[in-house]
């Protein structure tokens, strides 16, 4: 069985010194929808 989804998300750049990011995704399914957002390190 195939499910489809699909997603956008922004990414910016808060302290290059400490290498910090922001970001903003949304997701949505067939059933369900997300909104995340996280704030940290690069990996």
């Amino acid at each position: 069985m195939t499910l489809p989804s699909g997603g956008a998300g922004l990414r910016f750049r808060a302290s290059k010194t400490y290498n910090i990011n922001i970001s903003l995704d949304y997701a949505v399914g067939r059933d369900s929808e997300a909104l995340y957002f996280y704030i940290g390190e690069a990996f």
